[in-house]
């Protein structure tokens, strides 16, 4: 019981990691026009948000398999220091192409925080316990949602969109400290992990090549464009090679 209640408290201060990561989805979008009349370049398909979108379910079932192999506060932090770098890097975006892209790698970042999150309440709490913790991250995920309009709306206007991103470099650096202090290392394994690269890259490319088929198709792209249908091939090849290296890695050496 002493332990039980030890490590709820630790989890507290770190509570909030998943909630920067849920507002950066809507935060971009009342700050679109003040980045569009500033940061130069060609008008890139989506904005601002839609690379955030894609990267954030393309790294779920990879950032899940990586905790089951590394240590959960290793990969926590990776993730945590991923999506800051990313955001300093979306604040000092020169050209929107540059915008795009950092938003991407920040999705990337996003994604992984909010599994890990998910992860390490299972590990730390018994199932008793568990469904609370998971409904307060959900009520932090959904109010920052929430707020994330607002909250750009009002850099954007007063201050800077910049500042949009660079506010989550300090708030990062707040939660790898509450990781540090809240999570254990974790006992370490003699033997080295080992890493199925074949399956991490095809699976990452069926998810990315879906999530652009259901976000282009009939609006950047008609269903029967050349673009759409290059996607669902891509998807289905993509699909097939994951479902054959998987099925040659689980056979019996």
């Amino acid at each position: 019981m002493v332990l039980r209640a030890r490590t709820s408290r630790r989890w507290r201060p770190s509570r909030w990691s998943p909630c920067f990561s849920a507002l950066d989805q809507t935060v971009v979008s009342t700050a679109l026009p003040h980045i569009l009349a500033t940061c130069p370049g060609q008008r890139c398909w989506g904005g601002c948000s839609r690379p955030y979108f894609v990267g954030c379910p393309a790294t779920v079932a990879v950032v899940g398999k990586l905790t089951d192999l590394f240590r959960r506060r290793a990969v926590f932090l990776v993730s945590v220091g991923l999506f800051s770098i990313a955001s300093l890097l979306c604040g000092v975006a020169g050209s929107l192409p540059q915008l795009v892209a950092f938003r991407g790698l920040q999705g990337v970042g996003a994604g992984a925080i909010q599994t890990c999150s998910l992860i390490v309440m299972s590990d730390m709490f018994p199932p008793r316990e568990r469904a609370r913790w998971q409904v307060i991250n959900s009520i932090g995920f959904a109010t920052a949602s929430a707020v994330g309009p607002s909250v750009g709306g009002f850099l954007a206007d007063n201050f800077s969109w910049r500042w949009i991103f660079l506010l989550n470099v300090p708030l990062c650096i707040a939660t790898v400290a509450a990781l540090v202090y809240g999570l254990s290392r974790g006992s370490r394994t003699g033997a080295r992990p080992a890493i199925d690269w074949s399956g991490v890259v095809w699976s990452t490319v069926m998810v990315v090549a879906v999530l652009l088929v259901c976000t282009w198709g009939c609006r950047e792209f008609g269903w029967t464009s050349f673009e759409i249908l290059g996607l669902i091939a891509l998807a289905v090849v993509a699909g097939w090679l994951l479902v054959r290296a998987e099925r040659v890695r689980g056979r019996p050496r």
